[in-house]
């Protein structure tokens, strides 16, 4: 492990000594890909650690958005259960009436509307050892809980992608309509433990978003979906994590 955090600084040191650098993608992912892609990995959607057991997180100095841990849909009564979820409580875009959408992150202390019609809420059953997404009208009168995440699950995915983090914080800047980025500090975490992730998880610390669109499509689900994720906000990272170096 130690051989791996040395060569992650010392690529690092490389990559940030070369100043401000064009994204290799437009979007949100273009911090990330971008280093990646300058520390010559190539990109994929496996569910393992980014480089020898490390995974590497990205993120702008002064966003204040979340940082996506891990990616984990419901079960529940439905053999695809996000996309039962997606077309029950669905609502019609802002932006483009016909299409649908499910966007929102859910958290354990309050609950938060969904559309103009339903609201979402999350309970921790340490029995049954599941997280349920409770669901309600938009009057506050509960309707179901039959979608959940399991601990096992949680555990597994915590251990085996999320033990070891490289947190890299870079500036941001536009120029004519392009991002570009100065990659400036690398640190690196240690898991705290299963026990601090669901405490944290109850004290509403971490979250869980859905990021659903589109249509329903009998062969392929959902035409466009980000499925479901749990975030942290960077500034909490500590109490998720341990520091290493």
């Amino acid at each position: 492990m130690s051989e791996s955090i040395n060569f992650l600084i010392a690529n690092f040191y490389i990559i940030r000594n070369m100043g401000w650098i064009k994204s290799m993608r437009g979007g949100p992912t273009g911090i990330g890909y971008t280093f990646e892609s300058l520390l010559g990995k190539c990109e994929d959607s496996l569910p393992i650690p980014d480089f020898d057991n490390i995974e590497i997180k990205t993120h702008r100095s002064k966003s204040k958005s979340y940082i996506n841990l891990f990616n984990y849909n419901p079960i529940g009564s439905s053999s695809y259960e996000l996309k039962r979820i997606f077309e029950k409580y669905g609502y019609l875009s802002v932006r483009n009436r016909e299409r649908r959408v499910l966007y929102c992150s859910v958290y354990s202390d309050y609950i938060v509307d969904v559309g103009l019609n339903y609201k979402f809420s999350l309970r921790i059953d340490y029995d049954m050892g599941r997280v349920y997404l409770f669901i309600f009208d938009r009057l506050g009168n509960f309707i179901e809980k039959e979608s959940y995440w399991d601990f096992d699950t949680l555990r597994y995915k915590i251990y085996s992608k999320m033990k070891v983090l490289a947190y890299i914080e870079a500036d941001s800047m536009y120029k004519n309509g392009v991002e570009y980025f100065k990659y400036k500090t690398i640190t690196f975490y240690r898991i705290k433990g299963f026990d601090t992730f669901i405490d944290l998880l109850r004290k509403g610390k971490i979250c869980v978003n859905f990021k659903v669109s589109g249509y329903s499509d009998e062969q392929l689900g959902l035409i466009d979906s980000h499925g479901v994720s749990f975030c942290i906000k960077s500034s909490n990272l500590n109490l998720l994590y341990e520091h290493i170096c």
